[in-house]
């Protein structure tokens, strides 16, 4: 059963919620759902604003540029021909280095050139 004290306790709430007196809580779930929800809706709509206005500035780059007459290059062809050869003729030799290339061969075993090696203790290992 309720007692006097509860009902008094409920009345004074009442009583304060309806002269507009603060909310003491400390916590208020919805409140703070409420306020992630629209902090993460606006940084998603700048996201989604920063993007377009990118993808916007770099389509339209393409549009802006003015085609320039290139004159053809004039060259000579003799001259043309001669640094042709010249390379061909580099070409042919690095191929003739290549193809007579004989490499050494490479030793099995690696021999034990040191001056100062130390006898071993433990007597003759290759009877083992």
């Amino acid at each position: 059963m309720i007692d006097k004290k509860t009902i008094l306790k409920m009345v004074k709430h009442v009583d304060r919620r309806s002269r507009g007196i603060k909310d003491m809580r400390l916590m208020h779930p919805y409140r703070d759902w409420v306020i992630i929800l629209a902090v993460v809706f606006c940084i998603l709509v700048s996201g989604l604003i920063f993007s377009y206005l990118i993808h916007k500035h770099y389509s339209e780059i393409g549009n802006n540029v003015v085609a320039e007459s290139i004159e053809p290059v004039a060259y000579d062809a003799n001259t043309a021909n001669k640094v042709l050869d010249y390379y061909r003729l580099k070409a042919s030799k690095v191929e003739a280095i290549l193809r007579n290339y004989v490499p050494e061969d490479i030793p099995d075993a690696t021999e034990d050139k040191s001056d100062n090696a130390t006898p071993t203790t433990i007597g003759d290992i290759e009877s083992f």
